[in-house]
């Protein structure tokens, strides 16, 4: 196969023609051209070199906004990943919120094998310096005869400050009590707890809320139930 004499490369090919342009113009008198031939050269030539400029700058620009893109997608990756997994495990979120979403809709683990649908007890005991000690299980009045079903392992141990409007998994419990400290201005928490199974998902019914008044000067419960 012939070697094409015309270079590849777009530069390349226009600093070939204006060599070929130059060469015909030295030559004219004694080549097959005419001056007409030589000015449509040109012409094309010149437009040419436009044109790759051009392309080039487009080029430049394209580049530089994919990786302003890919720089937007990693901050905004980073935000969010950890946003949908906290909304992902929040006891609030609904199968329904999570399909909304686009999350990931797991297999209700109440229905699986090995969940109880015991619901746990809950008793709260305040002591100085804003230390409350979350009593759970089936008998949380008295820990000698208190216990835990079969399948679960412990309780998840949420919280609930007053002012926010979720609740906070702050803890996995294998035996209670289980001992929170409230530090800083006096408040009103409110505990929940829920048997969970050897699997972090394997998770029973969630237990009515119980409020306690802490932190600051303000000691004593304040009253149980849901937030």
């Amino acid at each position: 196969m012939a070697v094409d004499y015309l270079p590849k490369n777009d530069e390349d090919f226009a600093d070939w023609l204006e060599l070929f342009i130059d060469m015909l113009i030295a030559n004219q008198a004694v080549l097959p051209v005419t001056p007409a031939q030589i000015a449509a050269l040109q012409a094309l030539l010149a437009q040419l070199r436009t044109d790759i400029a051009d392309a080039q700058e487009k080029e430049a620009a394209w580049h530089g906004a994919v990786q302003a893109e890919i720089t937007t997608r990693s901050v905004v990756e980073g935000l969010v990943r950890p946003l949908a997994k906290q909304v992902q495990e929040d006891p609030d979120t609904t199968d329904a919120m999570r399909a909304v979403a686009g999350l990931t809709v797991r297999k209700k683990t109440r229905t699986r094998r090995g969940v109880g649908t015991e619901v746990p007890g809950i008793v709260l005991e305040l002591r100085a310096g804003g230390e409350i000690i979350v009593h759970w299980g089936t008998n949380p009045n008295n820990e000698n005869s208190n216990s835990k079903p079969v399948w679960a392992k412990g309780v998840n141990v949420y919280r609930q400050l007053a002012g926010e409007t979720k609740k906070t998994l702050i803890a996995f419990d294998s035996s209670s009590p289980y001992l929170d400290t409230i530090t800083g201005a006096a408040t009103t928490v409110t505990y929940f707890v829920a048997y969970r199974g050897t699997k972090e998902t394997d998770i029973g019914p969630m237990s009515p809320g119980q409020s306690v008044a802490a932190g600051g000067t303000v000691g004593g419960p304040v009253g149980g139930g849901p937030a």
